[in-house]
């Protein structure tokens, strides 16, 4: 199977929505997706329902890689799925199928069917995985995730696969890690974080895989690592793409086997870890150039989920800002201001180039500067927020422009005072300047000089 591009995915899901498919409509039914197109069926109560190319088929799904029978559900008292011989397989939470073996199939739980994904969708009241990813336990009112995404967040959390979180820095991909590992089975384990950008190489290593005693100088003892930490659970790798190429043939070994190797042990260790990756750079221009693994790459990519810029979701910046005012008001131990629909209209109109976490910054300023029981526009200060004595300075104009005009005005200026100190002849006046005569000629034509005639 291939990786998918996260424009696929969301198209993909964008469709779903529209179609209402997951929003429980009384009846189990089937949905598939993959890249522009989806399809869902409803389910007999009892019987077997065919997936695949042909046109035979119960659920069918028109892509390449779909086999023409590709996999058989089998319903009844407990739900199996089969993979039916297919050419590129059948992955059921991850693991990819014997040909023939019939797995039980929960509800929600992802299913890859060549490039195309499935899954068991419960009619009637929505899904115990989506009222988790709502639930105040996964989605406390300091972590808000936009909503557009909400649906697809309950399906990365009701499977094992890998996913890659893709935005700019500031958009929240922290905060939706938090909303998957909250909903998902993991829940009660630990969420473990790794800033791969912020350690050093040399210990980047021995906070991921740990170290046996001896292993290196200073190690007294052993130390369990960063994924021993998080098993049973999720680790999070934020900014994966600055993580080492050394390392990264590492991690990918413990993707594939599920064991981790301490640094100077000859044991390795069995880990069961549900893997997030973030990141605000192109993993794939990244893989081109030759800066990531292209095997991790597509091993992490189990699921890609793009989070839009805040600029990109307007209409979310009210309901935002009126939550992170009552929660900085309430750190602070001040009643929470109204903000008035001036303050509210300069909020929407600013391009946020630091997303959510820079909205957030300008709420919690407000919530301890603001005296008043309404906050109006001028109370805003966004952007860098600057205190103290004014300090005349021309703000429009880069330093090094600056500094360029200067050079220029002095230049311009020993030009005319050679030439006065020549009785205007430009032989003398270029010889004082160290220059020859063609070259200051070129320069009072470049500053706009008239050329002198000599003095009697």
């Amino acid at each position: 199977m291939r990786a998918r591009r996260p424009r696929e995915l969301m198209a993909a899901k964008d469709d779903l929505t529209k179609r209402g498919a997951l929003d429980g409509t009384g009846r189990d039914r089937l949905v598939a997706l993959w890249e522009d197109a989806s399809v869902s069926l409803d389910l007999p109560p009892h019987g077997r329902v065919t997936i695949g190319r042909a046109d035979d088929c119960d659920l069918r799904i028109d892509h390449a890689s779909v086999s023409r029978h590709h996999a058989a559900i089998h319903l009844g008292v407990q739900t199996r799925i089969e993979d039916l011989g297919s050419s590129n397989g059948t992955l059921v939470a991850g693991r990819k199928l014997v040909p023939h073996e019939a797995c039980p199939l929960a509800p929600n739980t992802l299913v890859g069917v060549g490039d195309a994904l499935v899954v068991l969708q419960l009619g009637g009241a929505p899904t115990r995985a989506r009222e988790h990813a709502r639930s105040p336990v996964a989605k406390p009112p300091d972590l808000t995730v936009p909503s557009a995404i909400d649906r697809f967040t309950a399906l990365a959390a009701s499977c094992a696969l890998p996913v890659i979180l893709l935005g700019e820095t500031g958009v929240g991909k922290g905060v939706l890690a938090d909303a998957i590992h909250g909903a998902s089975s993991r829940a009660s384990h630990e969420l473990v974080r790794l800033n791969c950008a912020a350690l050093p190489e040399a210990l980047l290593e021995s906070e991921i895989f740990g170290y046996e005693r001896g292993a290196f100088t200073g190690a007294a003892a052993p130390k369990p690592g960063l994924l021993e930490a998080a098993d049973k659970g999720t680790l999070l790798l934020d900014e994966i793409g600055d993580l080492p190429l050394a390392t990264q043939a590492k991690l990918l070994h413990v993707l594939e086997h599920g064991e981790v190797l301490r640094l100077g042990s000859l044991r390795p260790r069995s880990i069961d870890v549900r893997f997030i990756a973030a990141t605000n750079r192109d993993l794939e221009a990244l893989v081109g150039a030759r800066q990531f693994r292209q095997d991790l790459f597509f091993r992490l990519a189990g699921l890609t989920i793009t989070i839009a810029t805040l600029r990109q979701r307007l209409e979310e910046i009210p309901t935002l800002a009126r939550s992170f005012l009552e929660a900085a008001c309430a750190r602070v131990g001040k009643p929470t201001p109204a903000i008035s629909d001036g303050a509210m209209a300069k909020l929407v109109a600013h391009p946020w180039p630091g997303n959510v976490r820079e909205l957030k910054s300008a709420i919690a300023r407000v919530a301890i500067l603001n005296t008043g029981d309404t906050v109006e526009a001028v109370d805003l200060v966004l952007g860098a927020a600057t205190f103290g004595p004014a300090v005349e300075r021309d703000v429009a104009v880069d330093p090094g422009e600056r500094l360029r005009d200067s050079m220029r005005d002095l230049e311009k200026q020993r030009i005319v005072d050679a030439l006065a100190r020549s009785a205007g002849s430009q032989t003398v006046a270029a010889r004082h300047l160290g220059i020859s005569r063609r070259t200051l000629t070129k320069k009072l034509t470049e500053f706009g000089l008239p050329r002198p005639r000599k003095k009697a």
